[in-house]
């Protein structure tokens, strides 16, 4: 154990300031959960790795912090069933990432990382309906 690891008490008293921040920021989370929509549509020519990073945080603090992930609205849900499925969509296009790319120690449920199957489409169109938008 290393020396400087904190005790449960203090643990448990860090998750729980963290989840009362959580609660009064709720907009804030909110806003979040957007950017990363925004990020998703743009994932071929913008790139895998935001997204997956950006839905990977929001799932470590769904699974962290039960209390906030009920407490997120309909359209919240909504926006993040949108992420997934957007994800899923797209995947056959874009090239697999490395495992340099994939951040270590991510537990089973973040499968977004390893969902990349194909070659990459030609991104010289997809900016051009990116800077549409």
């Amino acid at each position: 154990m290393v020396d400087d690891a904190p005790t449960p008490e203090e643990l448990a008293d860090f998750e729980g300031a963290v989840a009362a921040l959580l609660q009064e920021s709720q907009s804030a989370l909110s806003l979040y959960i957007g950017e990363t929509l925004t990020e998703t549509f743009r994932v071929r020519s913008g790139g895998w790795f935001e997204p997956s990073l950006r839905r990977s945080a929001l799932q470590l603090l769904c699974d962290q912090y039960p209390d906030v992930a009920n407490r997120l609205s309909e359209d919240n849900r909504e926006d993040l069933a949108e992420i997934d499925q957007t994800l899923r969509e797209v995947a056959p296009d874009i090239e697999p990432m490395t495992e340099e790319d994939i951040p270590t120690g991510l537990p089973g449920g973040h499968w977004r990382w390893w969902l990349p199957s194909g070659k990459p489409a030609d991104t010289e169109e997809w900016e051009m309906w990116d800077e549409l938008e």
